[in-house]
C-alpha cells in the first residue's frame, strides 16, 4: 500500500456519480472506514470480499480494508449466484462489501456461506465525521493484499493472490512506462473488479499523482454515454478491451486534445480497428498483453513496432520463450 501515500492537494479522484475526494481527503476518509471495520465489523488481518463497482466509494472501501491488514477478494458484480458462492466458499471471508444496485442477491448469496454481508455506501457515510485513524495495519511488502477469480487457462475459476510489493509493482510499472505525472488524467473505463482496470489503471493513476476518473456503471456500456465522458474529462490514458474503443468510434467519437495513450488489452486488437481509430482521432491504438496472475508484461509504443507486435517487454519485466512443452 506504499503506493497510496500520494499528498497531491491538486490531483482528484472522481467518479461519474459526481463523488470527488482530493487524494488527502482520500486517505483520511479510507482510515476512518478502516476504523469502523477493525471496531464495529472486528475485522482484523482477515478475508474480505469486495464486490466493487467503478466508485469513489469502493475505492475508499479497498484501501480502508488494507488499512485492517485484511486480504481483499476482488469480485466481479455481475457473477452468477452459482460462481458467487463458490468464490465465496473458497476464501470463507469474514464481510462481503457490496453496492445497493446488488445488494438483494449478493447478500442472499453470502449468508449461504456465512459472510456477513455490509453495504458500501452506509460504511462510507458511516466514516464521513471524525479523524483520521492513525493506528491502521502497515503491510510488509509479502504480505498478500489481493485476489482475483480467474478461470484463464486452467478452465475453472481459481484465484490469483497478489502481494503489496506485486501489486505496487505494477502500478509503479505502468506509470514508468508511460510516463505518468501529476498533470496526467487517467480514465478507468474497465471494470476495477479486475486487474485491468484497479491495478493497471486505477492504482497506477493513483501512484502517479494523476487525476484519476471512475467511469461508474452498473448496466451494459452506453457508448454515446462513454463518448461525451471522454470529451468532457480529456484523459492522458484509457485502458480498456477492444470492444470500449469500437463503441466510442461507433458513436461518434473523434479524440480529445490530451489523449496520449489510448491502450487496447484484454483481447486481440484488429488492425483494421487500430488503423480505423488513428484515421479519426490522430493518436495510435496501443496494444497491451499481460495476465491476470503476472500484471502486465508488455506493451505497444508507438512507431517502434511491427504490425501485430505486442511490443517489448515493461520495465523490470523478463520474458523468456519457453518451446519445451509445444506439440509437434
Amino acid at each position: 500500500m506504499a503506493f497510496c501515500s500520494a499528498t497531491n492537494s491538486e490531483s482528484l479522484v472522481i467518479d461519474t456519480r459526481g463523488r470527488k475526494l482530493s487524494y488527502p481527503e482520500l486517505m483520511s476518509k479510507a482510515s476512518r472506514a478502516a476504523k469502523i471495520l477493525a471496531e464495529k465489523y472486528k475485522v482484523w488481518s482477515n478475508n474480505i470480499a469486495i464486490a466493487p463497482i467503478n466508485s469513489l466509494n469502493s475505492l475508499v472501501i479497498i484501501l480502508a480494508s488494507w488499512m485492517t491488514g485484511s486480504v481483499i477478494t476482488v469480485i466481479d458484480p455481475l457473477s452468477h449466484n452459482m460462481d458467487l458462492e463458490q468464490q465465496l466458499a473458497q476464501i470463507r471471508p469474514k464481510l462481503l462489501i457490496t453496492s445497493r444496485d446488488f445488494s438483494t442477491r449478493h447478500c442472499s448469496v453470502a449468508g449461504k456461506t456465512r459472510a456477513r454481508c455490509v453495504l458500501v455506501e452506509e460504511l462510507v457515510e458511516e466514516a464521513g465525521a471524525g479523524t483520521s485513524w492513525e493506528n491502521y495495519y502497515r503491510p510488509r511488502g509479502w504480505d498478500n493484499a489481493l485476489i482475483y477469480f480467474y478461470a484463464g487457462i486452467a478452465g475453472r475459476t481459481m484465484p490469483v493472490i497478489h502481494t503489496h510489493s506485486g501489486v505496487a509493482a505494477s502500478a509503479y510499472t505502468v506509470t514508468q512506462h508511460y510516463s505518468l505525472s501529476s498533470d496526467d488524467r487517467v480514465l478507468v473505463v474497465s471494470p476495477i473488479s479486475h486487474a485491468l482496470g484497479l491495478q493497471i489503471s486505477l492504482l497506477a493513476g493513483i501512484a502517479a499523482g494523476t487525476t484519476v476518473g471512475l467511469y461508474t456503471r452498473t448496466k451494459s456500456l452506453d457508448p454515446g454515454h462513454a463518448a461525451r465522458t471522454m470529451k468532457e474529462f480529456d484523459p492522458s490514458l484509457v485502458l480498456a478491451a477492444p470492444g470500449l474503443f469500437k463503441a466510442l468510434l461507433e458513436a461518434g467519437y473523434n479524440g480529445n486534445p490530451g489523449l496520449r495513450y489510448p491502450v487496447s488489452a484484454g483481447a486481440p486488437l484488429p488492425r483494421s480497428l487500430q488503423e480505423r481509430w488513428r484515421n479519426v482521432t490522430g493518436v495510435e491504438l496501443l496494444q497491451l498483453y499481460g495476465m491476470t496472475e503476472a500484471a502486465p508484461v508488455s506493451a505497444t509504443l508507438p512507431g517502434e513496432n511491427p504490425p501485430r507486435s505486442i511490443g517489448k517487454p515493461m520495465p523490470g519485466i523478463e520474458v523468456r520463450l519457453d518451446s519445451s512443452n509445444s506439440v509437434g
